[in-house]
């Protein structure tokens, strides 16, 4: 017989309180999980940042709106709305594209001005439909776009540039290529270029820190512009095969500006009825920058500079307003320096003389 009695197995026994802790342990994770679920599903809002990229990869359309004729990249900031699994879901998807969105134009839209709805856009993306989630604002809530058809244009020269040494010869590989522009913009690139085709540009290679014995080849990076009007060249890069004749550098010199006038102004009275009035008196000291071998640039003196402007009879008909005009630089001849860069300006009028006070 059993210690416990004739109607107890000692094997099954468990106390009555083990029993009612296992039963709460059960409703407590069953409870858990519940809160769980209904936290996932229930809706919220959460805020995102992200780059929204449009692009137009199509061969035959480019986009007015950036440097890069091909990706218009915008800041933007967006609400979604729904389950909040799904929006930690979401955050994660957008973590792992490196916060970027794109959007191809080229399959909606057409040539021509457009004004795009980021929430309307946004709530087309596959990553947000396929999350179940809405957007409820954007910022900026407008993007004003403008597509363009590419016009390729064949065989255009690539121009090296460069400073810091002369050098014999240098060979640009390739010497031409094709280019993309904006179709509406290619007048503008012709007129920017009277007379002569257009040309693309390399950046200024510098050979300042170079050997003189360290002839070509060297890579250079093109320009993609002709006239400040963005191209997409068919290449980024070019070879130049150079031969380096000797190092060069640059000089940067204050020069005053003198006034040329006629002749004959001293002796029909002109300066007798008329005063040069300076719109800036700074800008008839101008700074500017030559550039030559290094010994003529040691030799080169502000005083072998001759900066003027030349007057005629025309500064004489709109004294109410200022005439532009661009400052002449001569360099001596027996250097071989060169200017760098525009020349300047000065803004400038011939007022009339007021009439001398009556005593």
């Amino acid at each position: 017989m059993s210690p416990l009695g004739s109607g107890t197995d000692s094997r099954t026994f468990r106390p009555r309180w083990f029993d009612r802790t296992k039963g709460f342990f059960w409703v407590l994770v069953v409870t858990i999980l519940i809160w769980v679920y209904a936290d996932l599903e229930f809706t919220d809002t959460d805020e995102f940042r992200a780059q929204v990229r449009l692009t137009a990869p199509s061969p035959d359309m480019v986009l007015l709106n950036t440097p890069d004729l091909k990706r218009f990249p915008i800041e933007a900031s967006f609400v979604l709305s729904g389950a909040r699994g799904s929006l930690n879901a979401y955050q994660q998807t957008l973590l792992a594209k490196g916060g970027v969105i794109e959007f191809d134009l080229s399959k909606t839209y057409g040539v021509g001005e457009h004004t795009i709805n980021l929430v309307e856009l946004l709530n087309r993306n596959e990553e947000v439909r396929q999350a179940g989630l809405s957007v409820v604002s954007a910022t900026p809530a407008l993007l004003p776009v403008t597509v363009d058809r590419a016009l390729r244009v064949p065989d255009v020269e690539v121009q090296f540039n460069s400073t810091g040494a002369t050098y014999s010869q240098a060979v640009v590989r390739p010497a031409r290529m094709d280019v993309i522009v904006p179709e509406s913009l290619w007048d503008e690139v012709l007129r920017a270029s009277p007379g002569q085709p257009p040309r693309l540009q390399t950046i200024e290679y510098n050979f300042a820190d170079q050997p003189l014995d360290a002839n070509g080849p060297v890579r250079v990076r093109v320009v993609p512009a002709i006239h400040d009007v963005p191209v997409i060249p068919e290449a980024n890069t070019v070879l130049v095969d150079v031969q380096i004749r000797e190092q060069t550098t640059r000089k940067t010199i204050p020069v005053p500006v003198r006034l040329l006038s006629p002749a004959s102004w001293a002796q029909d009275a002109t300066w007798e009825k008329f005063v040069l009035e300076q719109r800036d008196p700074t800008e008839w000291l101008p700074t500017i920058t030559v550039s030559g071998p290094v010994l003529d640039i040691e030799r080169l003196q502000p005083t072998d500079i001759d900066a003027y402007v030349v007057l005629d009879e025309t500064h004489k008909r709109t004294p109410e307003s200022y005439d532009t005009e661009t400052v002449l630089i001569r360099l001596p001849c027996d250097l071989d320096v060169e200017l760098v860069g525009k020349p300047p300006t000065v803004q400038f009028r011939l007022a009339p003389k007021p009439a001398p006070a009556v005593p």
